[in-house]
C-alpha cells in the first residue's frame, strides 16, 4: 500500500465514524427552582 491508499482508508474510517457515532448529549434539568426576586429581576 502506498501513502495515498492509506490516507484514503483512514479518511473512509473517519467518515464512517462521524456518520454512525451518536454522542450522548448531556443537558441541564428542566426542573428549575425560582429564587426570591432581587434588584436585578426574577431568576430561576
Amino acid at each position: 500500500m502506498n501513502l495515498k491508499n492509506i490516507k484514503s482508508v483512514c479518511l473512509g474510517f473517519l467518515v464512517l465514524l462521524i456518520l454512525f457515532y451518536q454522542p450522548k448529549i448531556e443537558a441541564l434539568s428542566h426542573e428549575w427552582i425560582a429564587v426570591p426576586k432581587s434588584q436585578y429581576g426574577e431568576q430561576v
